[in-house]
C-alpha cells in the first residue's frame, strides 16, 4: 500500500519536472512575438493599426477606420405658408341692395372685383336663404366675389321680439340709438349664438366671403347693463368664438366694417380685432395709421379697404 502511494508521489514529480520547461519555452515564444509584433506594428493612417505578416507583403488590420464627424450649425426651418387668393387680393367692392334692380345694378359695375350684398341688415331683417343663393349664383355668374353683409348686435327685429335681449336703458326698457334702432345686449349668450347662425345660413347659401358690422356695444355710456365684466373682454371672447366658427370650415373668409367707435365705451379694442380677421372695412381714413404697428406695410394695400359708401 505504502510503495504504491509513492510510486504516484514520484510519478507526480515527474509530470511537474516536465511542466517547468513547457512553461519557459511559451514565455520565450511570446516575448519573441511580442518583440515582433512591437517592432512591425504600424499606423494605418485613419484610426486603423497595421501588422506585417512575415515572409508576406499583406498585412493584418486593427480597429476599424476613423470617420470624421461633421458638426453643422442647427438650421431654422421657415415653413412659408401660402396666401390663399382672397389674401391676396386687393379689394375693389360694391356694395348692392337685394332688390328689384339687382340684375341691372349687377351689370352696370364696372371696375370692381366683389360685390357685397346685405344678409342681415341693421333692422336685423334677415333675407332667406333661397334668395341669397339666387343671388350669389349671379354674382358668380358674372365672375365676381361674392359676400354677405352681416350686422351683428344692431337689430331691431329680434330685440322687439325679445326685449329682455336687448340693451337697456336706464328706465329698464330697450335703448334705442339716434336712429331709432335697438341693439342686441353683446352680454347676453343670444348674441354670440345668433351672430354664428347667421354666418351658418350665409355660408349654406354658398358666400365664403362675409362682412360682419356693428361688431361692438353701443357707443353711449348712459346703458344700464349691471354687468361687471369688461366690455373688450366680452367683444373678444365672442368674435374668439366666431374666428373658430369660420376656420372650422377652411374656406370662410371673415371681415369685419370698423366705424371708427372704437373704446372702452364700446369694447371694440383695434390691436385685439384686428388680429381676428381678414380685411377691415372702413370710410376712416386714419385706420392706416391707427394699425399701422399692427399690420406688415406690404399687406395694408390688402387688409384695409377703403369705401366711400356702404348699403344698409
Amino acid at each position: 500500500m505504502a510503495k504504491g502511494v509513492y510510486q504516484r508521489y514520484r510519478g507526480s514529480r515527474r509530470r511537474v519536472g516536465f511542466l517547468i520547461p513547457t512553461l519557459i519555452v511559451l514565455c520565450v515564444l511570446a516575448a519573441v512575438i511580442l518583440i515582433y509584433v512591437n517592432a512591425n506594428l504600424e499606423d494605418g493612417g485613419d484610426g486603423t493599426t497595421l501588422l506585417a505578416i512575415p515572409f508576406s507583403d499583406e498585412k493584418i488590420v486593427f480597429g476599424e477606420p476613423q470617420v470624421d464627424l461633421i458638426v453643422e450649425e442647427p438650421v431654422d426651418i421657415v415653413v412659408e405658408v401660402k396666401a390663399t387668393e382672397y389674401e391676396k387680393r386687393v379689394e375693389k367692392p360694391a356694395f348692392l341692395t337685394i332688390d328689384d334692380k339687382f340684375d341691372e345694378n349687377l351689370a352696370a359695375l364696372s371696375g370692381v372685383n366683389t360685390v357685397v350684398v346685405p344678409h342681415k341688415d341693421d333692422s336685423g331683417k334677415v333675407v332667406p336663404e333661397e334668395t341669397m343663393k339666387e343671388v350669389f349664383n349671379k354674382i358668380k355668374a358674372a365672375k365676381l366675389n361674392a359676400c354677405a353683409m352681416i350686422s351683428c348686435f344692431k337689430d331691431n327685429a329680434y330685440t322687439e321680439e325679445y326685449p329682455a335681449d336687448a340693451c337697456p336703458s336706464a328706465d329698464g326698457k330697450a335703448w334705442k340709438d339716434a336712429e331709432g334702432y335697438r341693439w342686441i345686449n353683446p352680454y347676453q349668450a343670444i348674441a354670440e349664438q345668433y351672430v354664428i347662425a347667421v354666418i351658418g345660413k350665409a355660408y349654406d347659401a354658398g358666400f365664403r366671403e362675409v362682412l360682419l358690422t356693428n361688431i361692438h356695444f353701443p357707443a353711449d355710456d348712459s346703458i344700464n347693463y349691471n354687468e361687471g365684466l369688461d366690455k373688450g373682454a366680452a367683444i373678444s371672447a365672442i368674435f374668439d368664438r366666431v374666428k373658430e366658427f369660420c376656420e372650422k370650415r377652411g374656406d370662410l373668409n371673415v371681415a369685419i366694417w370698423y366705424d371708427g367707435s372704437a373704446s372702452a365705451i364700446t369694447g371694440e379694442e383695434l390691436d385685439t380685432i384686428t388680429g381676428k380677421f381678414h380685411r377691415i372695412y372702413t370710410k376712416d381714413p386714419t385706420i392706416y395709421n391707427k394699425v399701422g404697428n399692427l399690420i406688415p406695410e406690404d399687406k395694408l394695400s390688402r387688409r384695409i379697404v377703403m369705401v366711400a359708401e356702404k348699403a344698409e
